[in-house]
């Protein structure tokens, strides 16, 4: 069973069709991806879970700018900071990439923590000192 969502179901017309542009982390399928919506809006998807049972991939989905995603190719910006943002959903597709279930959530701190990137994860290991040297130090 996959993990409990507290919010309501929304309308799951707006992760339909759905294009990838580019895949940013690949293990067995893709696990990190853009896609263009519907309404050409760039859109960052993250795994959260694999419900084999349902046959569902559930991910925290966000929009982001090419900008954005560009820092988080090279390391200046973390999976989670992407994430961290005032417009956040869980999406929950079938393995076709067809939309199941859909959620808006108020942020990204009501997913529980084994179902999200830890702060300084980025895309690929070799970057953790990048994304260090960019934090300030209290």
């Amino acid at each position: 069973m996959m993990w409990p969502i507290a919010s309501l179901p929304i309308c799951t017309q707006s992760f339909e069709g759905l294009r990838i542009l580019e895949v940013l982390y690949d293990f067995d399928g893709p696990r990190i991806f853009t896609t263009l919506g519907n309404d050409a809006l760039l859109y960052f998807w993250y795994e959260s879970e694999e419900g084999r049972e349902e046959q569902l991939i559930r991910y925290l989905v966000t929009p982001a700018s090419p900008s954005q995603i560009q820092q988080l190719k090279t390391g200046y910006k973390s999976v989670h900071d992407l994430l961290k943002q005032s417009w956040l959903w869980v999406v929950d597709m079938h393995y076709d990439l067809s939309p199941s279930m859909a959620w808006r959530l108020e942020s990204l701190d009501d997913v529980p923590t084994q179902f999200k990137p830890a702060p300084h994860v980025t895309l690929c290991p070799k970057h953790l000192h990048v994304l260090a040297s960019t934090q300030s130090v209290p």
